[in-house]
């Protein structure tokens, strides 16, 4: 089983969240701004898309619960299979960023067969 265990928030509102458990060891680190979060890395994920998404779809719940409604993430930050799964959550290009609305992120599974 993995576990999908939230960090600490700090002063700057910068906030990680670690999968660990069948030979997952990653993090998503973020930041919470009032009612947006941006991802900022991930790392550890390897080439596991579901420890990805499950990455993102925690942190993101992580900020909704603290009401935040948008998500962005640059995507320089992130390689092509990061971006992948971005896309599927719904995650759409927007001056130079990715960007989605959470609850849309959270409510369903791939965003291509609107």
């Amino acid at each position: 089983m993995i576990e999908f265990t939230p960090g600490t928030l700090d002063e700057n509102g910068v906030f990680t969240y670690t999968a660990s458990g069948e030979n997952a060891n990653a993090v998503c680190k973020a930041k919470l701004e009032g009612a947006k979060v941006t991802l900022l890395s991930i790392t550890g994920a390897d080439d596991d898309s579901f420890v990805t998404e499950g990455l993102v779809r925690s942190a993101l719940n992580y900020g909704a619960n603290r009401n935040a409604y948008t998500a962005y993430a640059a995507p320089e930050c992130f390689d092509k299979r990061v971006i992948a799964v971005l896309q599927t959550l719904g995650f759409e290009n927007e001056k130079e960023m990715l960007v989605c609305d959470i609850p849309d992120a959270l409510t369903g599974g791939c965003r291509r067969c609107k």
